[in-house]
Formats: structure tokens, sequence, C-alpha cells
């Protein structure tokens, strides 16, 4: 029943619209074609680039409000209020700078921003007069050192007149103190505390003159090496005339001259002679042409000598040469003559 009546009502309805008007179906009929031809139409002759347009005009609108941001923001009023903003910790400063009143105030200011350098100044003032006195130290050292080395040759004679006088030959690696303490040992009458301290000495120093012979005098290696192993064994009557002879060989391989001859032909004054008299070299040959045990005529050895004599050990006068004492004598000799050659050559090269 329900659809039955609704389907009565919506047929009035529909007679009660064509009562009202009678052309409503057909003008329908009509129009919808119509309609969409126009629709149609419209649609193809619709300029292209509108949408196009459209779009550009989204993305530029923005784009006219710029100029009043920019007004806004970077005025003549916007730009003094950024430098406003710049200047005001310049204006506080100024406006400190204004409290401080008078020159007293700024003096007072002036005198304790100095006071450290005030302080830095004493320093230097004591800096300098510490080195002024360093240096005249240094000054004064070096005005000793300068006469020590000027009166060392005299020293050194002096020195080797002493030692050579009881028979040993000083060793030019020992420092030139030590000379001096054994002379004033000597000349003070502590003679046998003076000898001991040279054989002990030289008893420390055999090995290495031993090495330095051998380095220096290669052709001589086997006597040396032979001569050196006597003594360590006690053999002094083998060693010590070994010793003497090489301390000649080492001065005939140089010069073709012997050390201990009296003859000036033979002997080395013509080499004395070329070289200035405080030359170290001139000083240490020389102390062997002047009357010294060592080279001394026999006859005038004194009675008892039991020193170290060239001539009376290798002509067989003195038998009983043979001692630690005078072996190490004997290594201080060759140690000596081997010290002059090489010297020598050293300088030549230099």
């Amino acid at each position: 029943m329900d659809d039955d009546f609704w389907k009565r009502h919506l047929e009035e309805a529909e007679r009660f619209a064509r009562l009202a008007d009678p052309l409503r179906e057909f003008r329908a009929a009509l129009e919808s074609p119509m309609l969409r031809a126009q629709e149609q139409l419209a649609a193809l002759c619709r300029d292209p680039l509108e949408d196009f347009r459209e779009h550009i005009k989204a993305l530029t609108d923005p784009l006219e409000q710029l100029p009043e941001w920019v007004k806004d923001n970077y005025g003549q009023g916007a730009i003094a209020q950024q430098l406003k903003e710049f200047t005001a910790p310049f204006d506080r400063v100024a406006e400190q700078l204004r409290a401080v009143s008078g020159q007293e105030a700024i003096a007072e200011q002036v005198k304790a921003l100095l006071e450290p350098f005030n302080g830095a100044q004493t320093w230097i003032k004591a800096f300098r007069s510490e080195e002024e006195e360093r240096l005249r130290q240094w000054s004064t050292m070096f005005d000793d050192f300068a006469r020590q080395l000027r009166d060392l040759p005299d020293e050194v004679r002096g020195q080797l007149t002493v030692l050579m006088d009881q028979g040993w030959c000083l060793d030019p690696e020992m420092p030139h103190t030590w000379g001096r303490d054994l002379v004033a040992a000597f000349q003070e009458g502590e003679h046998d505390e003076a000898q001991r301290w040279l054989i002990d000495y030289f008893k420390g120093r055999v090995d290495e003159i031993e090495q330095t012979l051998v380095e220096r005098h290669p052709k001589r290696r086997a006597v040396i090496a032979d001569a050196f192993q006597a003594h360590r064994e006690g053999r002094y009557y083998l060693s010590i005339p070994v010793l003497l002879a090489q301390a000649d060989g080492v001065i005939h391989d140089r010069h073709q001259r012997q050390l201990f001859s009296k003859k000036p032909t033979a002997n080395l004054m013509e080499v004395l002679s070329g070289l200035p008299e405080d030359d170290m070299r001139a000083i240490f040959i020389a102390a062997f042409y002047v009357d010294i045990p060592l080279t001394r005529k026999t006859q005038l050895l004194q009675d008892g000598f039991d020193g170290l004599n060239r001539h009376a050990v290798l002509h067989g006068i003195d038998p009983n040469y043979g001692t630690e004492i005078n072996s190490l004598r004997a290594v201080s000799i060759l140690n000596l003559a081997s010290y002059l050659v090489t010297e020598e050559v050293d300088v030549q090269i230099a």
C-alpha cells in the first residue's frame, strides 16, 4: 500500500508540473543538446595560455608586495635603528669616560696602567747589571787563559827539564797542570811520592799507548807488540832495549835521522831549527839535546846510578837496567817520539 501511495503522489506532482509549464518537456528536449554543444564550443575557443597566465599571476602577486616590505624593513628608519643598535656599546663606553671627571682621575688610571712596566724596568736594570758582572768575569777568565797560553811554552820547558832529569818524558796527553804538580813535588823534596805517581800513571796508560803506537806505525806493529808483551811479563831486560830502539826507529822512518845522536848532521837539530821556538814539537825535541841522564855520557853518570841511560843499555855497560820503572820510562820515551812525528804529519796535512 505504501508503494502505491507514493507512486500516485509522484504521478500527481508530475501532472501539476505539466499543467504549470506545458512546454517544459519540449524545451528540455531541445536545450540539452544545445547546452552541450555550447560548452564544447566554448572549450574549443578558450585561450590555451589562460591557465599559464593564472599560474604566473599566482607567483607574481606576492612580488607586488615586495616594495612595501623593503620599505618597511630597509627604509631610512630601519637602517637608523640598526645603526643605533650597533653603536650602543660605544655610547656606553663614551658615557663611562664622561663619568671620569678631571685630569687627576685620568692620570691615576694611566699610572695604574703603567705600573707593571715600572716593575719590568727595575728587573731589566738588575738583569743588565748581572750581565755586565758576568761579562766582566768571563773577560777576566779569558785574559787569564790567554796569559796561560802565552806562558805555556815556558812552563812546558820547565816541566820537561825536571821530568827528563828524573828519566821520564812528559806525556803529551797529560794535562799540563799535572806536570806542574809533579814538578812542584820534585822541587819540594817529595821525590819518592812523585816517582810513585809517575809509575802508576804510565802503568795505567800502557795498553792505550801500545794501541796508539801500532795504529800510528803499522810497519812496526809486531816488534812494538813483542816489546809491550815482554814488559807485561816482567822481562824488562828484553822490553827496554827494544822500546829505546823503536824510539829511534819512528824518527828514522820520518826524517832518516836519529833521536839520540849527538851529531848535528845525524840528529834532529836541523828539523828543530825550522820550527818556531814556541812550537810544542820544538820544545819536546829540544829537551833531548840538553844534559839529561838518558843521553849523558856514561863516564859522567853518578856512582850508584840506577836510572835509564841509552848508551849504557844498548852497549851492555849497565847490567842492572832491567827494572819496572826503567821499562815504564822507556815507554814514555817511545810515546813522545811517536807523538813528535805524528804531530808533524798532522800539521802538514792541516
